[in-house]
């Protein structure tokens, strides 16, 4: 008899989790708590996929520099410490965990994930014809100042102790590799990394998993659940009840209130992004660009650019702070002079649901059929293939392709 599972949440995680599922026999109901399916982080990123990415969130540094900028609303990374108890033990959590020792522990493992989810991806665009933009062109990480140089070069010496190619490139290369002109001194180039339009991969994915008998209900929010002998036999939404086999908890920033009410103490964090996308940019790239000392990832998507960054560690709210929109945009114009914001779009915003440790939440938690595919943080899509086939695999009980012991939802 064919299991039934429920992911709660239409997100990347969520229809990664939904595709490696019915790949392994599952009968699957994505349900989401949102009107539209574009409702959540998956589609206004960057559209990175980042092997390069190796380092987490927290890191050496991170804090006292985010509270240096608190009173800079320009700032790319911004932190409003706040009273509530949930908060503050969060961030004594990211102190404690933004250690050198911290990234050496965990660097050889975002490194497999961020390159086995490549893999994975190129494999499913491929098998399923998906129309997304994919393109492995590499990164390069652009640079304008001694400080940024020193940072960047010695980012690039421990990649390639990790065995990732990367290349320093004076400002002439760069130019070469990057397709256009631009101002600064050099960069390191990531050969290994891609990228894709996300809001493509959502649709297709969406319509991919419609014909493999998926079923989606969307303005379906869960209420709760009914468990017996730790496993979930009943799950509750304002539209109707399920009963299945498994569940996939991949709701983004709210997963962590669902957790809680299900016996799981689970740290997240919002913290908010934004991005500007230019129809028929005048000025073309050929590889996407992070640009160092502003935190602004430039991506070119078929006929549109588009500019991403800032990290907020703030609070569940969808306003938009103009201050740093236009820090993005005047960051882009500092690097390349002859930038054009003709055919600008309107701003995206969306909340990435960020771990203490910089590390996602993957794995079983109190009840033996739920599974958790949450806390991503700015890697969400890069990391969406690999947390789908992890959660398969865990939810089926069968042996994971890497290792999530560092994964597991209960860890603080």
């Amino acid at each position: 008899m064919e299991k039934k599972a429920v992911v709660i949440g239409a997100g990347i995680s969520g229809l990664c989790s939904a595709y490696y599922l019915n790949k392994l026999g599952w009968q699957v109901t994505v349900v989401d708590r949102h009107a539209e399916q574009h409702a959540n982080c998956s589609w206004g990123n960057a559209g990175l996929i980042v092997p390069s990415h190796f380092i987490p969130l927290a890191a050496p540094g991170v804090l006292s520099k985010g509270l240096r900028w608190m009173f800079n609303r320009s700032s790319p990374f911004y932190v409003r410490l706040q009273c509530r108890k949930e908060a503050m033990r969060w961030f004594w959590q990211f102190k404690k965990s933004a250690t050198a020792q911290h990234v050496q522990k965990v660097a050889p493992l975002l490194r497999d994930m961020n390159t086995l989810s490549r893999d994975l991806f190129q494999t499913m665009v491929a098998k399923e014809a998906m129309q997304v933009g994919w393109q492995q062109q590499g990164l390069l990480m652009l640079y304008r100042t001694n400080k940024c140089a020193e940072e960047e070069n010695h980012t690039a010496a421990m990649a390639q102790q990790l065995g990732i190619a990367a290349q320093a490139l004076d400002a002439s290369a760069t130019a070469q590799q990057l397709g256009t002109a631009w101002q600064g001194m050099g960069s390191v180039y990531y050969p290994g990394d891609a990228h894709l339009a996300p809001g493509l991969l959502m649709q297709e994915l969406l319509r991919v998993l419609q014909q493999k008998g998926v079923q989606f209900h969307f303005n379906t929010e869960v209420t709760g659940i009914t468990a017996q002998q730790n496993k979930i036999t009943a799950l509750h939404t304002n539209a109707t009840t399920y009963h299945p086999d498994g569940v996939v908890l991949a709701a983004g920033v709210w997963s962590a209130k669902l957790a809680k009410q299900w016996g799981l103490h689970m740290p997240l964090m919002p913290g908010k992004g934004y991005s500007i996308s230019i129809q028929q940019p005048q000025q073309q790239f050929a590889t996407p660009a992070i640009l160092c000392e502003a935190k602004v990832a430039v991506t070119p998507m078929s006929d549109t650019l588009r500019l991403a960054g800032t990290m907020e560690l703030n609070r569940y709210s969808s306003t938009i702070d103009t201050h740093r929109v236009e820090a993005i945009k005047h960051a882009a114009t500092t690097y390349f002079p002859h930038f054009s914001r003709k055919g600008e779009q309107p701003v995206w915003t969306g909340l990435r649901p960020c771990s203490p440790d910089g590390l996602p939440y993957i794995g079983k938690g109190k009840h033996t059929n739920l599974v958790v595919a949450a806390g991503h943080a700015m890697m969400g899509l890069s990391l969406g293939a690999v947390t789908g086939k992890l959660v398969s695999e865990t939810l089926s009980n069968i042996p994971t392709s890497l290792p999530t012991a560092l994964l597991t939802p209960d860890r603080f």
